[in-house]
């Protein structure tokens, strides 16, 4: 816990989730914490980002360049699980359920 609150310490996370050119260098200076904290290195080369409608392409085109990574056009699902979950929960969960459920039962 303690690295953890050392790698986000003064990092002002408000601007975390912000699509502008402070949010990118938030992001950027996080992940630097935590890869000299961790000693594992974040492959950017793999790395996506998702951007709501609202966003404008000029402040896209800046976030990308500043992170160094790809737009994910429309991702639905990550590691099997959907990325956009809104009322219907349950709906959105059943397949996984489904396929985890099914392992159990041999």
């Amino acid at each position: 816990m303690s690295v953890f609150c050392d790698v986000l310490d003064g990092c002002g996370l408000n601007d975390l989730g912000d699509a502008s050119e402070e949010g990118a260098n938030t992001v950027r200076s996080v992940i630097a914490k935590y890869e000299q904290a961790s000693g594992q290195r974040v492959n950017f080369d793999k790395s996506l980002i998702y951007f709501g409608a609202n966003v404008d392409s000029n402040v896209r085109e800046m976030v990308t360049s500043r992170l160094g990574v790809r737009v994910a056009s429309n991702p639905e699902k990550y590691l099997g699980l959907p990325m956009m979950v809104e009322r219907k929960k349950r709906w959105a969960f059943a397949h996984f359920v489904y396929q985890f459920r099914k392992r159990m039962d041999g």
